[in-house]
C-alpha cells in the first residue's frame, strides 16, 4: 500500500507552532494544505451544481470560486461552543490562544456566508445556535448516528442530473458513506 509522505501538517505540535507563529488558523492550516487549495482552484471552472463543504472552516476555500451554485455547509457542531469548550478545558495558554482565534474566525466565516447558503447541523441545539447567528440562512438538521444502506436500484436522474463538488475530509467513514450514497 502506498501512503503519502507525512509533513509537519500531519502532526499537531508543529502545526500549532506554525499557526501561532504566523497568526493563521490551526484547523485550516492543518487540514486545508496547498494540495487541497490547488485542487479546488483547478476544479473551479468545472461544471457543478452543488458545492458541499465539510466544516465551516473550509468555507475559506470558497474564495475564487464562481457563484451561482447551491452552497451546502455541513457544520458538524456549533464551532464557537466547541472551541470555547476546548479553551476552557485547557490550562495551556497556547491552546487557549488558538481556541480564541478559532472562535473569532468561525464568527467571521459565518457572517461572510452568502445569502442562499444552507447549513447542515448534527443536532437541533447546534441548529438553534446557528439560527441565532444567521437567521437569514436555511438550516437543516441531519443527526449523526444514522445508517446508510446502499440502494439496490437508483432512480434515473439523467434528465435532471446534478454535479456535486465535495470539499472536506474523507477520513471519516460517514463522509465516505454519504458520497457513495450520492454516487450510486
Amino acid at each position: 500500500a502506498h501512503s503519502a509522505k507525512q509533513t509537519w501538517r500531519d502532526r499537531k505540535g508543529p502545526s500549532a507552532l506554525v499557526s501561532l507563529a504566523t497568526g493563521s488558523d490551526y484547523w485550516s492550516l492543518r487540514h486545508l494544505g496547498p494540495g487541497v487549495r490547488r485542487t479546488i482552484r483547478s476544479l473551479a471552472s468545472e461544471p457543478f451544481d452543488v458545492l458541499l463543504v465539510n466544516y465551516l472552516y473550509s468555507s475559506t476555500l470558497l474564495k475564487g470560486l464562481p457563484g451561482g451554485r447551491r452552497l451546502l455547509i455541513d457544520t458538524q457542531n456549533y464551532d464557537p461552543a466547541v472551541f470555547g469548550a476546548l479553551r476552557d478545558a485547557s490550562q495551556n495558554p497556547l491552546i487557549r490562544l488558538l481556541c480564541r482565534r478559532a472562535i473569532r474566525l468561525s464568527v467571521r466565516q459565518l457572517a461572510a456566508l452568502p445569502q442562499g447558503a444552507v447549513l447542515i447541523h448534527v443536532s437541533e441545539a447546534d441548529a438553534e445556535n446557528y439560527r441565532r447567528d444567521r437567521p437569514d440562512l436555511a438550516h437543516v438538521v441531519i443527526e449523526n448516528g444514522c445508517s446508510v444502506h446502499p440502494r439496490i436500484q437508483s432512480p434515473n436522474y439523467q434528465a435532471n442530473q446534478k454535479v456535486i463538488m465535495f470539499v472536506g475530509s474523507l477520513s471519516a467513514q460517514m463522509n465516505q458513506d454519504a458520497l457513495n450514497h450520492f454516487a450510486i
